[in-house]
């Protein structure tokens, strides 16, 4: 043994305690093998078969070399598998001489080693195992569950224990979590958890557990109330103008271009098209729909020629008649008030040059006096582009809303709160039975099989839900007293005096079934 060290590896070789303790079968690291062949009493295997056959040397009997006693107390059952990687610790002894005399003594405890990455509590090997210890710098780092300094992704957090939190783990999607004001049992917490992966496991909403908290604050809900306020009015464009020059770069004043009129598709729209997020450079290409017979094309106009056909086009479709002579052989009418809202603005290819200015400055500069005296309205300092939501308005409409509103009132006192969930939940009891339906729970004592609850479904019936019992109650309670009758002996008028129907009952009863029981909570 290495003068003076007490603690070591070791493989675990058998967890199959025939006492229950907890104790392990360690093959210790090749520097203890020696030591141990010295200490194996002589009644036991040949011990040159140490190394190859250690599981026949005295296997779990009071002289076996090889059973190590949990360091954790037995109340804390945390046993690890065959081939994980344990830290044993042997008696400090001063005096080499006596080492074979003391690996012989039954004092030998181990401690677990702590996996590489919580995805590993299923199973990890020893190798693996030493990846952010000594002796590991030859295996790959794990994928971190958090970068350093951030936060750990939305779907993943609370899988694992946060730093702050006590917590025992299962092996595998089963844990309590012990904060500081509450308990926290849960099963099947992720979908899957198989190992290290590329990806991050994710939580399962549809997790069984039970919650008990303590609040020191109490909320409760008040008394509803009508709150009113003003909202912007979103609305989808309908109409898109677009106008453009296809001779920007002339210095005669002398332009030809087009004034373009579409739809707008409404499948699969982005949602900024709106009368509000609309900008005179959001990409709608993919949406523009075929151009409207109203579009026209001019050329050899002045600068004040184009700029008032433009402003003509715009505050034609705004008063609701697109019909400028030579221009538009069939006058565009669309339904009243069908056109709004609808969106003004230079075509992407007039934008681009007028903004970019590559073309030169002549260019930008004619493109530019044209833009800027474009306009729903005379002098207004909206100039180029606008959305128009309502006939002479430009922006977004405004709408008063009044909606019911819930305050929550939070009070300084102390509440307890314990929850139970599950997607199928069973409340059962040993000592009750349906008729001569008994569950039998006799060989359930270290959890029930799904056989089992294939048994006991069988065995149970829907938990009621009150409220919906109690209005249905309500309803054959106010027909009873309501009701009249034709003559004496012939059946109730099927509608009460109170205007309360019989049919109303009798569909209430025929949706019972998944209204007043709920099926996903039974009793028996």
């Amino acid at each position: 043994m290495v003068q003076g060290k007490i603690i070591f590896e070791g493989r675990v070789l058998d967890s199959d305690d025939p006492l229950r303790l907890g104790r392990l079968r360690v093959l210790p690291k090749i520097e203890l093998l020696d030591d141990i062949k010295e200490s194996v009493p002589s009644g036991c295997k040949d011990i040159t078969e140490v190394e190859t056959n250690v599981k026949q040397i005295c296997q779990w009997k009071e002289n076996d070399p090889f059973v190590i006693l949990p360091l954790l107390p037995f109340y804390t059952n945390i046993t690890p598998k065959k081939d994980e990687l344990v830290y044993i610790f042997y008696p400090y002894v001063q005096d080499p001489s006596s080492q074979s005399r003391y690996l012989s003594d039954r004092n030998r405890f181990y401690l677990p080693a702590s996996p590489s990455t919580p995805l590993s509590t299923i199973f990890e090997s020893e190798t693996q195992t030493k990846t952010n210890s000594s002796g590991g710098e030859n295996y790959k780092t794990q994928k971190f569950l958090k970068e350093v300094g951030g936060q750990i992704p939305k779907e993943t957090f609370g899988v694992f224990p946060e730093p702050e939190d006590n917590a025992i783990l299962g092996r595998g999607t089963a844990d309590l979590i012990l904060q500081q004001d509450r308990s926290l049992l849960r099963a099947g917490k992720t979908n899957d958890l198989v190992g290290p992966t590329t990806t991050l496991p994710t939580s399962n909403e549809k997790r069984a557990f039970l919650d008990l908290a303590r609040f020191t604050t109490t909320k409760t809900k008040g008394e509803q109330t009508s709150q009113t306020r003003i909202i912007t009015d979103v609305q989808k464009l309908i109409l898109l103008i677009e106008y453009d020059i296809i001779n920007p770069e002339n210095q005669a004043d002398s332009f030809t271009g087009n004034i373009y009129l579409y739809n707008i598709n409404k499948k699969g729209l982005p949602e900024t098209v709106n009368s509000k997020d609309f900008k005179v450079d959001t990409d709608v290409e993919n949406w523009k729909g075929v151009k409207l017979p109203a579009s026209i094309f001019f050329q050899a106009k002045s600068s004040v020629e184009v700029v008032k056909l433009i402003n003509e086009y715009v505050r034609g479709l705004n008063n609701g008649l697109i019909d400028i002579p030579g221009f538009t052989t069939i006058p565009f009418r669309p339904e009243s008030g069908k056109q709004f809202p609808f969106a003004y603005r230079p075509h992407p290819n007039f934008y681009n040059k007028m903004v970019d200015a590559a073309g030169g400055p002549v260019e930008s500069n004619n493109l530019y006096s044209i833009y800027q005296k474009v306009g729903l309205i005379e002098g207004s300092n909206s100039f180029g582009f606008g959305i128009v939501s309502a006939k002479d308005t430009l922006g977004p409409l405004l709408k008063i809303k009044t909606e019911k509103v819930t305050p929550i009132i939070d009070s300084n006192q102390n509440i307890t709160i314990g929850s139970l969930g599950a997607q199928k939940l069973y409340l059962l009891s040993h000592d009750t039975q349906i008729g001569d339906l008994k569950i039998n729970l006799k060989d359930t004592i270290y959890g029930i099989s799904p056989d089992v609850y294939l048994d006991i479904e069988s065995k149970t019936e829907p938990l009621i839900r009150g409220e919906k019992m109690m209005d249905l109650i309500e309803l054959i309670v106010k027909f009873l007293l309501s009701h009249v009758h034709p003559y004496h002996g012939l059946a109730a008028v099927p509608v009460g005096q109170d205007g309360t129907q019989s049919a109303q009952i009798l569909q209430k009863l025929l949706d019972a079934p998944n209204t007043i029981l709920n099926q996903q909570i039974r009793i028996n």
